[in-house]
């Protein structure tokens, strides 16, 4: 059976995607990660060519979706502490 994917978040470059690709992965949700392979030949972090997608699978949409915004709701400018 094919797997269905969704594109969940374009992030800005690699870092913040691997980032954000083991937090859905410590709560057990599969990440598809693309983007232009020109980027990471070149060492790009900033601009078009550097950013990238991440895909989950269609039955973890949801709840992927929820991690992503409580991970975006955790941010440093936030925190009170």
């Amino acid at each position: 059976m094919k797997k269905s994917w969704l594109k969940l978040v374009t992030l800005p470059n690699m870092m913040e995607a691997e980032i954000l690709r083991g937090y859905l992965e410590s709560s057990s949700i599969e990440v598809l990660v693309k983007g232009e392979a020109i980027g990471r030949i070149h060492g790009l972090t900033a601009g078009p060519l550097a950013e990238v997608e991440l895909w989950v699978l269609a039955e973890k949409f949801e709840e992927a979706e929820k991690l992503l915004k409580g991970f975006e709701g955790n941010g440093s400018e936030n925190n009170t502490r």
